[in-house]
Formats: C-alpha cells, sequence, structure tokens
C-alpha cells in the first residue's frame, strides 16, 4: 500500500480560486470530477497530490481549525505568509493569521477552507 494524495474540503464555488492558487505554486491539475460540487487534484513538484472537494457546507468556527493544515517549508515563512495573504486579499479573500512560533506560521481563508489551514514553516 502507498499513500496516493490528501482530500480537503472547500466551499462550493472556490475551485477555481484554489486551483489558481496551487497552479502559481507550480502545481498542475491532474484530476477533476463532480460529486457535490467541482472536485480537483492538484500535483505539486514534489509529486504530492491534493484534492479539493466543493461541498455545501459552511466554514468550521474552531479555535482549533489550524491543527488541520497543509504545510509548506520555507526559509523565511513571514515573508511567505505575507505574500500569501497578500495574494488571497488580492482577490477579495479575507485572511486570518496565526503563529505556534516565529518559525511555524499558518494563514486561513475563512469563508473558503471549510476544516483546514495553510502552515508555512522554517525549513
Amino acid at each position: 500500500m502507498k499513500l496516493h494524495h490528501c482530500a480537503y474540503t472547500i466551499t462550493k464555488g472556490s475551485s477555481n480560486l484554489l486551483q489558481e492558487f496551487c497552479e502559481s505554486m507550480g502545481a498542475k491539475l491532474i484530476w477533476e470530477g463532480k460529486d457535490q460540487g467541482r472536485e480537483i487534484t492538484m500535483e505539486f513538484k514534489n509529486k504530492l497530490s491534493i484534492q479539493f472537494s466543493e461541498i455545501n457546507e459552511k466554514p468550521l468556527k474552531s479555535e482549533n481549525k489550524q491543527e488541520t493544515h497543509l504545510a509548506f517549508e520555507s526559509e523565511s515563512p513571514k515573508e511567505e505568509v505575507e505574500n500569501l495573504t497578500k495574494w488571497f486579499e488580492e482577490k477579495g479573500i479575507k485572511t486570518r493569521k496565526g503563529k505556534w512560533s516565529d518559525i511555524e506560521l499558518w494563514i486561513d481563508c475563512p469563508d473558503i477552507f471549510i476544516n483546514f489551514v495553510i502552515e508555512v514553516f522554517k525549513k
């Protein structure tokens, strides 16, 4: 048995934005389907595949939402989180930021990400 992909839920109508976001990070679309809403699987350069599934649910309002996350390594996590914040906000998407330490930060798009956030940590 081998790991194939991870799957995360997003709000209905947000898959195009998530596809664009992933493509801006060098990923490519490798699968598209439809269940409750559009589903896409994006493959990153390191061959990790992430599926995003649109569902008709509201994002969780949880103090622990950030415990479920997509994690990215970076030499400069603060700068990366600021760049991500700018990217999403330029598209009219509200963001929320937090951190576990100065080298482990996270960003949420609370109107899109149903049950996860994006983490950026120092390599």
